[in-house]
């Protein structure tokens, strides 16, 4: 409860210091890089959500990981975070899980790491 009262007095004096114009200005700045922040990662989420169909479907029979909608949601989102081994999935079906990574990967590396360093 002491870091929550801590929170709001230190809102409340960072605020109160946005009279000052070079403050101002980067709180502004702030505000509108975490609003596109927001915007990019609702986007990557979705992205990842709309992957996991495709994965369930290619390794959802073979692996444990891909079994339910929920555990093939969570393996996504760790090949995203780069602790999917790939070798193991190109094992299974070597087509289909070169379209997933293809398709994935140019996804995240071209277009959305282009629209972050936009944001």
């Amino acid at each position: 409860m002491e870091t929550l009262g801590l929170m709001f007095v230190f809102v409340k004096l960072f605020d109160g210091a946005r009279v000052s114009a070079q403050i101002n200005v980067i709180v502004l700045a702030l505000n509108q890089s975490f609003g596109l922040l927001a915007t990019f990662l609702a986007v990557l989420i979705v992205f990842n959500i709309a992957m996991t169909p495709l994965a369930q479907a290619i390794w959802g029979t073979y692996l444990i990981g891909y079994k339910t909608f929920s555990d093939s949601v969570a393996s996504v989102f760790m090949i995203a975070y780069s602790k999917g081994n790939l070798e193991l999935l190109l094992e299974i079906n070597t087509i289909w899980s070169l379209i997933f990574m293809v398709m994935y990967y140019a996804m995240a590396i071209f277009v959305l790491h282009a629209a972050f360093h936009n944001t």
